[in-house]
């Protein structure tokens, strides 16, 4: 519903009850990005980090992260390690697709998509309304693929 202040502070109650739950941190971490509150979604995802070090999402959420806040150099480097991982077949190839979008590469946006959706990508479920694919809303291609996943209606 992209009421991320709300959801900030539904994180930081369940962050009351247990401060080890790393996923709160993430999602705290992603939460604060919509609100460009970068330096805030950065120490959101230390903390996450520090708590589940082996978190290969981490590395995709700060890249998205530095796409968003004119830190390319460090997104163009990190997505090419989520790349990687989704050419062996872990399921990235979604995350992929929304730092490029957020580094403005449409076509390789739509290409990882393309891919993700060919895999049966679980985090494809939002794709309809996660916001890192804002950017790629208007294009064609992005609105077939809505429509060949039924997540909008027939043109």
């Amino acid at each position: 519903a992209r009421r991320y202040a709300e959801a900030t502070a539904e994180l930081e109650r369940a962050l009351a009850l247990d401060p080890t739950l790393d996923t709160a941190y993430y999602f705290t971490g992603r939460a604060l990005v919509q609100l460009r509150r970068f330096d805030q979604a950065r120490a959101a995802f230390a903390r996450a980090k520090a708590l589940s070090p082996r978190d290969t999402n981490l590395v995709s959420a700060v890249a998205y992260l530095d796409a968003v806040s004119d830190h390319q150099g460090e997104a163009s480097r990190a997505v090419v390690e989520i790349e990687t991982l989704a050419e062996r077949g872990r399921p990235f190839a979604s995350q992929a697709a929304g730092i490029r979008a957020a580094l403005g590469d449409k076509e390789r946006a739509l290409d990882w998509l393309d891919r993700a959706q060919l895999r049966h990508e679980g985090p494809l479920v939002w794709l309809a309304i996660d916001p890192r694919f804002d950017p790629l809303r208007d294009e064609p291609r992005f609105r077939a693929l809505l429509r060949l996943m039924r997540l909008a209606p027939a043109e």
